[in-house]
């Protein structure tokens, strides 16, 4: 399975799930200038005083702000590296993502739940058009490496559906089933930071994601089991506000190490995004 972790990515285990309403760096990040000195102090006595508080704080803030520019980069010991960049908004579940890895660039789009994929690699399939058409439960079988009767199994784990579910989700799984600890401060890019690690079980972190059907679960604790992964790490990079900058999830297995590496910036930012001409689509597992 090619992030076919569902709850990893979608749920996010990194994709991971960064952020928290959060601003990029030197975006507005740190104190907001305009706010008085009696409201900064206000807002810092009310800011949680655990790890833990933190994190779910960030979470909320991300799942407030709606949307965000997303640069998400993995690094695993199977496919290689991956790269996936663009504007998301999780309230309307669109998004605009560029994907790049070994085989090329290629284009998602999601509208309105409908997924549309774009790979230079996939000429044969997409049977002279440039766009393939995906309904989101088909996407999610691919995503799984489950490739629905009259899909090609090329298709399978191109859609990176988890990136575009909502990165906050991965932040309350580690608070609910981790141990969280305050590495320290930091500088990230010129921007001082609070770096915040997590660490979970596998069995656990996937059991407290709720979204998950058991069937997905089974199949999620399978390939970790297979790859000889016991525990799941996360990174976070919180600016002066609380607010998620930068996340990092990591494991390591028999066969390696995995990571992968979220960064957000323009949080709140509009994300208008228009399906690709009909004529020009091939549609997947459709009439």
């Amino acid at each position: 399975m090619r992030i076919d972790r569902i709850a990893a990515l979608a749920g996010a285990a990194l994709l991971l799930g960064c952020s928290a309403g959060c601003s990029g760096a030197g975006a507005g990040a740190g104190s907001d200038p305009t706010a008085s000195a009696p409201e900064r102090s206000a807002t810092a006595s009310a800011r949680p005083s655990t790890p833990k508080g933190v994190v779910e704080a960030a979470a909320d803030a991300l799942d407030e702000a709606g949307s965000a520019r997303l640069r998400v980069e993995e690094d695993n010991h199977q496919y290689g590296r991956s790269t996936v960049e663009g504007l998301v908004s999780w309230k309307s579940g669109d998004a605009d993502l560029t994907i790049t890895e070994s085989r090329g660039k290629g284009r998602l789009r999601l509208v309105g739940g409908v997924h549309y994929a774009s790979y230079p690699w996939l000429t044969t399939e997409l049977r002279g058009r440039h766009w393939a058409q995906a309904a989101r439960e088909v996407a999610e079988q691919l995503d799984s490496g489950s490739a629905p009767a009259g899909v090609s199994q090329n298709f399978t784990g191109i859609w990176l559906t988890g990136i575009t579910a909502g990165p906050a989700a991965p932040l309350r799984l580690m608070a609910a089933s981790g141990q969280l600890t305050e590495v320290g401060r930091e500088d990230l890019g010129g921007v001082p930071v609070t770096h915040y690690r997590g660490t979970a079980p596998v069995a656990a972190y996937h059991a407290a994601d709720q979204g998950l059907s058991e069937q997905e679960r089974a199949a999620t604790l399978a390939y970790y089991q297979r790859q000889g992964v016991e525990s799941v790490e996360h990174d976070y990079w919180l600016d002066q506000n609380g607010r998620l900058l930068k996340a990092q999830e990591s494991t390591k297995g028999k066969g390696g190490s995995d990571t992968i590496v979220e960064v957000v910036t323009d949080p709140g930012t509009q994300v208008a995004v228009t399906a690709p001409e009909t004529a020009d689509t091939l549609v997947l597992n459709g009439p």
